[in-house]
């Protein structure tokens, strides 16, 4: 889902789940508060259920 900074600004925050796909030392050094990281999306397939009644 591509989605633009306007599109963002405008949704709920308590109904989005932030994901951080670019590695555990950035993800260390800062992310969005409450992102979860998933920098190997194969792992993150078996090891994490998203939340799909949020975008």
């Amino acid at each position: 889902m591509d989605v633009t900074l306007e599109q963002l600004s405008g949704w709920d925050k308590e109904q989005l789940i932030y994901i951080d796909t670019r590695g555990a030392v950035a993800y260390r050094h800062g992310h969005i508060d409450n992102a979860v990281l998933l920098d190997d999306i194969c792992i993150a397939n078996n090891s994490y259920s998203l939340d799909y009644s949020k975008k």
